[in-house]
């Protein structure tokens, strides 16, 4: 099965039991890459403040759900 590109919004969060610190120049807000392949999924890449900057650094894939970014 062939691999497929997904852009993820990852947000900072504070639950009942468990809670996720992201901090990326300031924002706590980050986007990662996932792929997909067969069943399973993987982050790939995270780190990127804005989908422009991982756009610029990713160019050489499609992403399945890139309308919902742009």
């Amino acid at each position: 099965m062939e691999k497929k590109y997904y852009i993820l919004k990852v947000d900072s969060y504070e639950g009942d039991e468990s809670s996720l610190t992201v901090n990326v120049n300031g924002s706590d807000v980050m986007y990662v890459v996932l792929v997909v392949e067969s069943s399973s999924a993987e982050i790939v890449d995270w780190g990127y403040p804005t989908v422009d900057d991982l756009l610029a650094a990713w160019d050489n894939v499609t992403f399945e759900n890139i309308s919902e970014f742009v």
